[in-house]
């Protein structure tokens, strides 16, 4: 048996590509749920020693092209933006976490990284991920608007929410976390970036073991903050061991009010070349 951070040789199962189809059978309203969170400069960065800020800047203003235009005629605003690419509803490349040195497959992390990237497991190597999204709504299950920050998510937690919801996940599917800690960041408290809840190991290897093409959770990180266990963790067993993509602050809060439990679940990571992470605008379709 694998020791905890010790990595697999072959990438973990991924969406199928029967999973796409079995996932439509799903649509009966055809009502779309955006799941992602806007990108501002109020958003929650993290400590500034571990993330940049995000902004928005102007890089040429209507006017300014307007001068160097002869003719007067049509101009344009170019704007660009600068942040770290892990705040925000965002998406982990497996690269994102390294145990003892290594990355996913096993290969050291030092053969594996340029200035400018990751050779292997950028975020480009995440294909649209297009699948039956399952709902497992921790919060409610235990009678509370949120899970305590630091509260670990065992795979008894899920298994006793599966069953009461009468549902399992399995081959493909998106696993979708509701902590309730997104309703934090909903309300304006600062509290949404100092700790969280998240996911036990135990919890994370329930996932992967049943097949789950991606694990998505609604708050800042896939671990509880404080995290309880540094050489077992489960970014360590979900990118580092597993090879399953991890996803943070998703927005699950309308699905819960519309008591939606499965959904087709898309997400579109962006194709930047050798990168950890990627901003994300994850969707739900019923």
């Amino acid at each position: 048996m694998r020791r905890a951070g010790e990595p697999s040789e072959r990438m973990h199962r991924s969406v199928t590509p029967r999973s796409p189809l079995e996932a439509f059978d799903l649509i009966t309203r055809g009502h779309v749920y955006d799941l992602g969170l806007e990108l501002h400069r109020r958003i929650p960065t993290g400590p500034p020693e571990v993330a940049v800020p995000y902004r928005l800047f102007t890089h040429r203003t209507p006017e300014d092209m307007e001068r160097d235009e002869e003719t007067g005629g049509a101009t344009f605003h170019i704007d660009g933006i600068e942040g770290t690419l892990h705040q925000s509803t965002h998406i982990d490349a497996l690269v994102h976490c390294q145990y003892r040195g290594k990355i996913f497959g096993g290969k050291d992390m030092r053969e594996a990284r340029r200035d400018a990237g990751w050779t292997v497991h950028g975020v480009e190597t995440i294909p649209p991920l297009v699948a039956r999204g399952v709902l497992v709504d921790i919060a409610s299950i235990k009678g509370k608007p949120r899970l305590p920050d630091g509260y670990a998510i065992t795979a008894d937690d899920l298994s006793q929410c599966l069953g009461a919801q009468g549902m399992s996940v399995q081959l493909g599917d998106a696993a979708l976390i509701r902590t309730g800690k997104v309703r934090q960041f909903l309300d304006g408290s600062p509290e949404f970036n100092h700790g969280a809840p998240g996911l036990a190991p135990s919890a994370a290897r329930y996932l992967a073991d049943a097949g789950a093409s991606v694990v998505a959770i609604d708050g800042p990180s896939i671990d509880p903050d404080p995290v309880p266990d540094r050489h077992d963790m489960a970014h360590v067993v979900l990118l580092v061991e597993r090879g399953v993509p991890v996803i943070e602050n998703v927005m699950l809060e309308e699905l819960v009010a519309r008591m939606v439990d499965e959904c087709v679940f898309i997400a579109i990571p962006l194709k930047l070349t050798g990168a950890t992470g990627s901003w994300i605008r994850p969707i739900a379709i019923v």
